[in-house]
């Protein structure tokens, strides 16, 4: 709280605590950046039971191999993460996967059915054994992208 204070982006009054201008800002950049969250199934992937996907829009050209970002997956507790880019029309997995409908096509059909990525964004999926490790894994590692 007191870096939040420090750094304007909250107020603390007796009632709780508020946004500042600057911190309704942020949030408002937050989430339309973080366009979008999905529960994943981990069909075919040996990463966790549970899956959770976070959209962020023009995220693309932050991922080289998407390893730092399933680091942070994994520093916030998840099991594993995949990073997914669309680019050129196809939805891509850096390093592995040049076209996932045609390597992963349960993944690929469930990742464009819930999300609708765009040319330029990104998808974070992060696996756990519990649902809200996987979305805590999953906001991580959308956040690196920001």
């Amino acid at each position: 709280m007191s870096r939040l204070v420090r750094a304007n982006l909250i107020k603390v009054l007796r009632s709780g605590c508020i946004l500042t201008e600057k911190g309704e800002g942020l949030w408002a950049e937050l989430r339309s950046r973080l366009a979008g969250k999905a529960r994943i199934s981990g069909v075919g992937v040996p990463l966790g039971e549970h899956g959770f996907a976070i959209l962020v829009r023009q995220g693309a050209r932050r991922v080289r191999l998407g390893v730092e970002q399933r680091d942070e997956a994994i520093r916030a507790g998840a099991q594993g993460a995949i990073i997914l880019v669309y680019q050129g029309g196809r939805l891509r997995m850096p390093g592995v996967s040049e076209d996932v409908s045609v390597d992963y096509p349960d993944l690929f059909g469930e990742v464009m059915s819930a999300l609708g990525p765009r040319e330029g964004d990104a998808v974070v999926i992060a696996y756990a054994d519990d649902p809200l490790t996987a979305e805590y894994g999953a906001l991580a590692a959308a956040l690196s992208l920001l």
